[in-house]
């Protein structure tokens, strides 16, 4: 799955691996708040890695385990734009089932 966020933690883009493994849309999906449409996720460790990303860093290769069941390697990498980070680009590859 690839997901795209902006600096406000909106889903701007989501493919369809990203769709069918949250089970969502993506009209449910784009321009909506990852925590408002999934607010379990707060505090999770991919919301933590998605908020170090908002700060500029970049997370390759880390290990997330989904609270939809699967574990991801999972990269992150903030989206500059002006000198300034604007979002995060997720890519997430299904290692376990």
């Amino acid at each position: 799955p690839v997901y795209c966020f902006d600096e406000n933690l909106h889903f701007v883009l989501v493919n369809k691996a990203g769709c069918e493994h949250l089970g969502k849309s993506a009209d449910q999906l784009i321009d909506h708040g990852m925590l408002d449409v999934f607010p379990q996720m707060t505090s999770s460790k991919n919301h933590r890695n998605l908020l170090r990303a908002l700060g500029g860093t970049s997370i390759a290769d880390d290990f997330i385990e989904s609270s939809f069941g699967p574990l991801f390697q999972c990269t992150y990498t903030p989206l500059i734009k002006n000198s300034k980070v604007s979002g995060v680009l997720l890519k997430a590859r299904r290692i376990s089932k």
